[in-house]
């Protein structure tokens, strides 16, 4: 393969523009979005972090409370971790780009558009929501709203 005046050549397709051919391979020429020149975070492993574990232990001793323990319950317990770990992803990918996303179409031009993962979060939301109905374990707004330095006002 040669190049000429931004041009390539192979043997296969013969001459072909470089910039076409990177996006035929998946690779993206450039973008222009909000993040542009921005990096991600290094992706956090959110199943090895405290929060996870508590959370986990939290639900797991919830069911024992409740006298539901068996397979099925630890797996819809598992299937809940997932759930909550993907609602991590997206919040984070919420806080890096944004609500509304800036890209360019076809054209080269500047474009809005809402990020997919704002949905995408209120969708996971509900699904563990319904996760936690078929456990039997209902949310107690006092434990939701619990401040975390330990005064009693109940969020207020």
């Amino acid at each position: 393969m040669r190049r000429e005046g931004g041009y390539r050549h192979n043997a296969r397709e013969g001459f072909a523009r470089a910039d076409t051919a990177r996006a035929r391979a998946g690779v993206r020429a450039g973008g222009g979005g909000m993040d542009e020149g921005r990096k991600p975070k290094k992706e956090i492993d959110y199943r090895r972090t405290a929060q996870y574990r508590k959370v986990k232990k939290e639900l797991m001793e919830e069911l024992e409370r409740n006298g539901t323990v068996g397979t099925y319950c630890t797996s819809m317990v598992d299937s809940y971790m997932s759930d909550w770990v993907v609602v991590k992803k997206l919040e984070d990918d919420i806080a890096f780009r944004g609500v509304v996303i800036e890209y360019r179409d076809g054209r080269g031009e500047k474009q809005e558009k809402k990020n997919d993962s704002v949905d995408g979060k209120v969708r996971v939301v509900a699904s563990m929501h319904r996760t936690l109905d078929m456990l039997g374990i209902k949310l107690d707004k006092r434990s939701v709203n619990k401040p975390k330095d330990g005064d009693d006002d109940g969020g207020l």
